[in-house]
């Protein structure tokens, strides 16, 4: 690929006065969490005012004083979010942390299986999470970031899987054109690699996406850390998270301490041992058959048939993620060797 002709799309600058701050590349990577963070928020403040509510149920405060008591309590309540305490009324929740394209349907058939239907939120995106009713689900499992903490009683114990990043960027492409019920299949189906990867609206599906979804945990984390008792944050802490999404600043570091502060990683090609070694982490049933569902087609575009230029793009676009990778295969062959497990890892 010639120099002057880079994979990755060149986005122009913009000023407030050209109505394009869409293209602002940062922008443009906050602009896909818009909607969730503005649920999370919501439900955040919600929160804050179930529990005022309660404290002045339960002990009215006298007339001319602050409701010092209830503003502790919710103060508290975001602390345990945030801290990972477990809820009063029970154990805190499992949430898989599904990143599209990493054997995660098989994985949530594991889960299924496991804890049955009844226990599993059947809520999967975010629109449907936006919109649904409060329910005490044992596991949540679905494509929602790292964002869904904030509207759950407690941190949860979170689990995750990854994939090597060409084969993950590839499967994902494979699946858009091949899929007509995908909202971007008109735009993509007819696209060589390269093509689709300087298209503004198909590049950030193979952006260091595996990064981006880990690094959306670190994000939650450090706003909400900084939060004041009158619910802002400070714009340095504001600034600290929204690094986390940049490729150039805060987005390796923030995956990377995201997979170090879960639960649990698993590494796709190795899907058996990653389903064994979380029925020990999490004390069920080891699996008696292999979850492996939603296996591309033998006509499937595969790494080996790349052109030199479309494997240098790909390459190009997942460099953040091929870091994060590396690293979470290490802590999942080091797990597995503490639970006696033999990983399959080439």
């Amino acid at each position: 690929m010639s120099i002057n002709q880079p994979c990755r799309h060149e986005t122009p600058k913009t000023t407030l006065s050209d109505g394009g701050l869409h293209q602002n590349p940062v922008l443009e990577t906050l602009n896909l969490h818009a909607a969730a963070i503005n649920t999370a928020l919501s439900r955040l403040y919600t929160l804050e005012t179930q529990f005022k509510e309660q404290t002045r149920t339960a002990s009215p405060v006298p007339s001319g004083r602050t409701d010092a008591a209830a503003s502790v309590a919710a103060a508290v309540q975001i602390e345990a979010v945030v801290n990972g305490k477990e809820p009063d009324h029970g154990k805190r929740p499992i949430y898989f942390l599904h990143i599209p394209k990493t054997s995660g349907t098989s994985f949530h058939r594991f889960l299924t299986k496991t804890f049955g239907e009844a226990e599993i939120s059947p809520h999967r995106l975010w629109p449907d999470v936006q919109t649904c009713e409060k329910g005490n689900w044992r596991v949540w499992s679905g494509h929602l970031g790292g964002l869904l903490p904030l509207i759950l009683p407690s941190w949860p114990r979170i689990v995750t899987i990854l994939r090597d990043p060409i084969d993950r960027a590839i499967s994902h492409i494979n699946h858009l054109q091949r899929e007509p019920s995908n909202p971007f299949h008109s735009i993509g189906k007819d696209l060589s690699i390269v093509e689709y990867c300087r298209h503004p609206k198909l590049r950030p599906s193979v952006d260091n996406y595996q990064a981006r979804y880990l690094a959306s945990l670190t994000f939650v984390q450090t706003v909400l850390k900084g939060v004041a008792p009158n619910g802002y944050a400070p714009v340095t802490l504001l600034g600290e998270a929204f690094s986390c999404m940049d490729a150039q600043y805060g987005l390796q570091d923030a995956a990377i301490r995201a997979i170090t502060e879960i639960d649990m990683v698993g590494i796709a090609e190795d899907h058996h041992q990653a389903v064994r070694l979380f029925a020990r982490k999490f004390d069920v049933p080891e699996p008696d058959e292999s979850y492996h569902e939603n296996k591309a087609g033998m006509s499937q575009r595969k790494r080996a048939a790349l052109k030199p230029e479309e494997l240098e793009c790909l390459q190009e676009l997942t460099q953040v993620d091929q870091v994060v990778y590396n690293y979470a295969r290490e802590r999942f062959r080091r797990e597995c060797q503490q639970a006696k497990l033999t990983p399959q890892l080439q």
